[in-house]
């Protein structure tokens, strides 16, 4: 008895499409020369387009057919065919259509007669070929004209969908007619899916068409169906079908192929229209598609539904908006639009005055796009048209940008780094929410507020999650971006600080440990350039052919640019090919100079992308510019410099990841994140982010009332009064005796109730701004909590910042008053920062934001060392053999042996590290005897990597006094 056969698997599915609207085609029908099935195509004609077609006969006769379809072949071999389709061909002055598709609104008995007309056929075991008999699993045809070829195989038979994929590579001539016009082809097996939409040989090129598995690649197992069952009952079901080539299907002119959408992106399109027919529609959607989904498509092509949908005849959407900061979106949208529909006038971008996007709102625009600048004004002015509905769609590009719309968002939202979503958030929370507006965000690394504002609650386990999920797990393991975390290297500094004062000086405790900290940070830019510069010289810069491309991430912008200065000096000491490029907005003074990306860098700072990506740059060091929306195919390495949390570490370390031929590493090495927390920050985003809803909630501003009241410094009658001359007259006159009086009864608290009792008033004002988001805000004594609320915590905080001015004294310079006794970095963790473990990724539930109970303001500054020197990873080795080290180094340069390998003008950097290591280990070693050196050496046997850096700073150091 034969098990299943791979003849079974495709009857299978030949069977279920005739069953359900297909018509079975017949390989004696196909005409090899023009390419399509003949019988199909005149039957469709002649149905459809009787007295067209007796016209052509009228003049050609018996060649009428052969005419036909020698007009049409070569129609479609100069257009496309899924042109031909769209627009039909003019023969003998009348146009003869070759599908008829179902209009968006309006469905009549006459459209729907000639939409039922169309064939859709399968043939199976096609003979293609015009001399020899090759054939083909099946193909589909509509009205005649192929369109998709697949190839299957049935794992049961020891085969899988890669023994289809050298089928299609090695076994189908990309020179044959029929498979330079066939827009997608299918390698299949009962598990997966691929495809692609041009063969190339060995250089075909396939993409993943599954649904994904538990977040990952792959497809789920379904009880009584194949996994890949959704491909033949789903996306080339006959409607569906028909529905692909008349609004996803188009060919990329520039690169001279098609376009086959994902199998995300077509389910995130219907998901979203079948959500807004429903009964129930979102109010907004939230499409969490990973870095390498194909999100400029999927836009598209969302853009041109929504402007498209129609409900009971009625259009649901006046307008869509498209709001970006990529200025390639606006040209990438326009023509692919123009490609799919053929239509001129369908999108307009809005570049220019508040007129321009009045007169496109007031005409009805389908589509328009204009910048994430132009939000605030657009937002305010589609609220008041009344009688009319707009879709935003949201595309989180998270460029950097400068200028005072980004400084107010920043000062609103009270961040560094400020993307798309901020600043839409920020404009929503000032203006409120908008009836006549659904929302439709588009990001890869949801925010919470984002997941809050425009996620779906699920009530099941009170959790908010995206509607729409392309796991940044599923990209990786399909291939579209790498894992950046495989190569992961962290660096701990140690070091001990001392005071250089005799005096017991008082200091504003965060003023001083943040100066204090950048201080040590530039005093160690010196440690940390040898680092990079050899780390990137080693491994990274010999990937992609040489071309491998580094990004240092800097804290600030004067660190940013004294690591420019650094590492050009260390580069031209060893004698380096490389060129670096430094980038940071405005002008800033380091050491009395004034300095700007292109006094510095040479060229403007609108060319610093197309430089870098140039052979003539490698290395990029930033300053709050690139971390985010930057696509640098090259770059391989980063090295960090900066605190990086959450969110922004992923969207960060991410600029590695992007997939271009020849790309399979990439490195990061880390001066300042643990890696627990850099895990921590990925694992919230390697599956589908969500989160809980428990604090976000009405309930909670009730258990704050009660637990702010209990404080006794704001008190109902606070509420009452206050509440009763702000809404009456706004009399701040009389508000101010209410405020004192609050602030009074908050200055007799002790020190522990002042720190409990700001930090659940900052705690309720946080939730309150989220929860008037969702829902509307009924209690009355809710909101005058929180009037009064914003306005005592600011009294509070003006108190204390009092008390710490006239307790304490600003350090104007750092190096007066501390001393740096030791300084260096130590390896703490190489290897794969590996998300897998169900336990590891359980924290994708992200965690609310909590505000952290505020520390004592004033300390001496002598604590405030100890304390830093705590955190510090110095060990006793490090501090215990600093003198050991020093007179070590001092007998090396003195030793013949190694100076004779030195002095050789010829040998570089790296010939001199080379043979160090070697003379170190074998001849200087062993004659350090004494105690005073043994347990030293003892060290240095047992840990590689102090050896490696003990014998690169020997190397640095003679190579610089013989060599300059």
């Amino acid at each position: 008895m034969k098990g299943l056969q791979e003849k079974d698997f495709q009857n299978h599915i030949q069977n279920y499409l005739v069953n359900h609207g297909y018509v079975k085609g017949y390989t004696e029908n196909y005409q090899k020369e023009y390419c399509v099935d003949e019988k199909c195509l005149f039957d469709f004609l002649y149905r459809t387009q009787p007295e067209s077609m007796e016209h052509l006969e009228s003049i050609y006769r018996e060649n009428t057919r052969n005419y036909f379809m020698l007009k049409l072949s070569e129609a479609i071999k100069e257009k496309n065919p899924i042109k031909i389709l769209k627009e039909g061909i003019e023969l003998e002055n009348k146009r003869f259509l070759l599908a008829y598709f179902k209009p968006y609104s309006g469905l009549n008995n006459e459209i729907v007669a000639l939409y039922e007309k169309n064939i859709v056929s399968i043939t199976d075991e096609l003979e293609y070929h015009k001399e020899r008999k090759f054939r083909l699993d099946f193909c589909i045809f509509i009205n005649g004209i192929p369109v998709a070829i697949f190839e299957l195989k049935n794992e049961a038979t020891g085969q899988s969908y890669a023994h289809a994929q050298n089928q299609l590579k090695y076994d189908r001539d990309p020179k044959e007619e029929l498979f330079k016009r066939t827009p997608v082809f299918f390698a299949m097996d009962t598990r997966e899916a691929y495809m692609t939409t041009k063969l190339e040989g060995e250089n075909t090129f396939f993409l993943p068409f599954n649904k994904g598995n538990e977040e990952g690649k792959g497809n789920p197992i379904v009880d009584g169906k194949f996994a890949t069952h959704y491909v033949w009952e789903t996306i080339i079901q006959k409607d569906n079908l028909l529905e692909l080539v008349k609004d996803f299907m188009y060919v990329d002119e520039e690169r001279q192929s098609f376009i086959f959408p994902r199998y995300h992106q077509i389910d995130a399109v219907r998901e979203i229209r079948a959500n807004l027919l429903s009964n129930q529609p979102n109010d907004n959607f939230l499409i969490k598609h990973s870095a390498g989904s194909g999100k400029t498509n999927t836009i598209t092509w969302t853009a041109y539904m929504l402007s498209k949908l129609f409900i009971n005849d009625q259009k649901l959407f006046d307008s869509v908006l498209v709001l970006t900061d990529r200025v390639v979106l606006d040209k990438q949208l326009q023509d692919n639009i123009a490609l799919i529909d053929h239509k001129s006038g369908v999108v307009k971008t809005i570049e220019g005055k508040s007129k321009e996007l009045a007169d496109a709102l007031n005409n009805n625009t389908h589509i328009i796009v204009t910048t994430i600048q132009k939000f605030g004004h657009i937002y305010d002015s589609l609220k008041t048209l009344n009688g009319k509905r707009f879709a935003i769609i949201i595309d989180e590009a998270h460029q950097s940008q400068t200028g005072q719309y980004q400084a107010n968002v920043k000062r609103a939202l009270n961040k560094e780094d400020v993307d798309t979503e901020d600043k839409v958030l920020a404009e929503i929370k000032k203006l409120g929410k908008a009836d006549n507006i659904k929302f439709f965000a588009f990001t890869a690394t949801p925010k919470k507020e984002t997941l809050e504002m425009f996620g779906v609650h699920d009530e099941s386990d009170n959790t908010y999650k995206p509607f729409h999920l392309y796991s940044m797990k599923q990209a990786i393991e399909e291939g579209f971006i790498l894992d950046v975390l495989q190569n992961y290297t962290y660096y701990q500094m140690y070091y001990k600080l001392v005071s250089k004062s005799n005096e017991t000086l008082l200091v504003d405790r965060r003023t001083a440990k943040r100066d204090i900290r950048n201080y040590l940070n530039i005093q160690s830019i010196a440690e940390k350039v040898p680092i990079i510069v050899n780390h990137f010289n080693d491994k990274a810069q010999y990937l992609l052919n040489g071309k491998g491309k580094a990004m240092v991430v800097t804290e600030s912008r004067e660190q940013a640019i004294l690591y420019f200065f650094a590492i050009n000096q260390y580069i031209k000491d060893l004698k380096l090919p490389f060129k670096t490029i430094v980038a940071f907005s405005d002008t800033v003074k380091v050491n009395g100079t004034d300095y700007s990306e292109e006094s510095l860098n040479g060229f403007k700072s609108g060319e610093i992308p197309d430089k870098f990506t140039s052979d003539e740059y490698q290395i990029l060091i930033v300053a709050n510019k690139f971390q985010t929306g930057f696509d640098e195919k090259k770059l391989v390495a980063m090295y960090v410099d900066k605190k990086l949390k959450g969110i922004n570490a992923v969207q960060t370390l991410s600029r590695l990841n992007r997939v271009t031929k020849g790309k399979t590493d990439t490195f990061i090495l880390d001066f300042k994140n643990h890696p627990e927390e850099i895990k921590q920050a990925f694992a919230e985003h390697f599956l589908g982010a969500e989160i809980p809803n428990e604090d976000y909630h009405e309930e909670f501003l009730d258990r704050a009332y009660e637990r702010v009241l209990s404080f006794k410094v704001i008190t109902k009658e606070t509420l009452t009064d206050f509440s009763k001359e702000f809404f009456s007259k706004k009399n701040y006159e009389k508000i101010e005796p209410v405020l004192q009086t609050a602030k009074d009864r908050y200055k007799a608290l002790s020190m522990e109730e002042k720190k409990n009792f700001t930090h659940i008033l900052q705690k309720y004002i946080d939730v309150f701004n989220y929860v008037k988001l969702l829902q509307p805000m009924k209690k009355e004594e809710i909101v005058n909590l929180y009037l009064v609320s914003i306005n005592v915590l600011k009294m509070t905080e003006t108190e204390e910042d009092t008390n710490t001015l006239l307790r304490t004294r600003r350090i104007q310079e750092i190096s007066d008053v501390v001393d740096i006794q030791t300084l260096g970095f130590v390896k703490k963790f190489e290897g794969d920062l590996e998300l897998s473990t169900d336990e590891e990724l359980e924290s994708h539930k992200l965690g609310l934001k909590s505000v952290s109970l505020a520390e004592e303001n004033i300390a001496s500054l002598d604590d405030l060392l100890n304390e830093l020197n705590q955190d510090s990873a110095t060990s006793e080795l490090a501090i215990k053999y600093e003198i050991q080290i020093k007179q070590i180094m001092d007998e090396l340069n003195g030793e013949d042996t190694i100076l004779e390998v030195v002095k050789r003008k010829e040998n570089k950097y790296e010939d001199i590290k080379g043979a160090l290591e070697g003379l170190i280990s074998g001849n200087i070693m062993p004659r350090l005897k004494d105690s005073f050196y043994k347990e030293f050496i003892k060290h240095l046997m047992k840990q590689k990597e102090s050896k490696v850096r003990f014998v690169e700073k020997i190397a640095q150091n003679l190579y610089l006094k013989y060599h300059e």
